[in-house]
């Protein structure tokens, strides 16, 4: 009995795909790639509702039917953003809170530790070395 619930397991919690699953997929895709490219400018969910052509409210229910919210989106590409300058560029931490569109540097050190529970920094010194180690392999 234990071992049927064992292996039922994943298939209880696999989402079934719904008729209006593609286009909202597609909605939280789109919102991303704006997001990616104006996150310099901080932007807000009414900007990109309106690059979206329809209302805050409409992209908010959207995103809500896919389990998503604006703010959850806006964080996670701000932080893969981060980790992809901090692992492959030259800028300083300070330059890339700037692109992320962080106000203060200090506000992007809290973001980055709470998101991958160690410091920009010390992200940027351990994944650096990893690159590194793989080139030279």
């Amino acid at each position: 009995m234990i071992a049927a619930d064992v292996l039922a397991w994943p298939l209880k919690h696999i989402a079934r795909p719904s008729v209006v699953e593609p286009y909202a997929g597609q909605v939280v895709e789109q919102v991303k790639n704006q997001l990616g490219k104006n996150l310099t400018n901080s932007p807000k969910l009414s900007q990109i509702a309106a690059i979206q052509g329809q209302s805050e409210r409409g992209l908010q229910r959207q995103l809500t039917q896919q389990g998503t919210s604006y703010q959850r989106l806006l964080a996670d590409v701000r932080l893969h953003h981060a980790m992809d300058y901090l692992q492959y560029s030259n800028l300083s931490i300070l330059q890339i809170s700037q692109l992320l569109g962080f106000k203060e540097q200090s506000s992007f050190n809290h973001f980055f530790l709470q998101g991958c529970g160690v410091s920009p920094k010390k992200w940027q010194e351990t994944n650096r070395a990893l690159t590194v180690s793989r080139h030279l392999k």
